[in-house]
């Protein structure tokens, strides 16, 4: 699967994380992987999986997974794969990007702003065996 995000401020979105809540409508995780393209990197690697029941792809040090100009688009790719231990029926993804960035002005300084955000958009689909 594939999510664009887009920001219109007048500065220079710095990209640290990205966030993937999976569910269905109990709360088990079992027989689910969550795999990320790694923008920075162009490699498939491992989600997390958080305490917040999210899957989360971050930056490595001081590192960003992306910086996206004013006005312009960026994407990034996951992949969910189901076993035949995770449940049939009815599940969400809601993609969550950015989960964490900064703004850099045209200098490259960081800048305290923060940025509005729509509220991110939920998805179904159901899993069959």
């Amino acid at each position: 699967m594939r999510t664009w995000y887009r920001q219109t401020s007048k500065y220079t979105l710095e990209n640290f994380a990205a966030a993937l809540g999976v569910w269905t409508s109990t709360s088990t995780q079992r027989g689910i992987s969550v795999d990320w393209l790694n923008p920075a990197t162009h490699r498939w690697q491992h989600a997390n999986y958080d305490a917040f029941g999210t899957y989360t792809l971050a930056a490595a040090g001081n590192s960003y997974l992306a910086l996206v100009a004013p006005g312009k688009w960026a994407r990034i790719d996951f992949r969910i794969k189901f076993t035949t231990a995770a449940r049939t029926g009815t599940w969400h993804v809601m993609p969550m990007v950015p989960g964490a960035y900064s703004l850099l002005n045209s200098k490259g300084q960081s800048v305290d702003a923060s940025l509005r955000q729509d509220p991110w958009e939920q998805f179904a689909f159901k899993v069959y065996r």
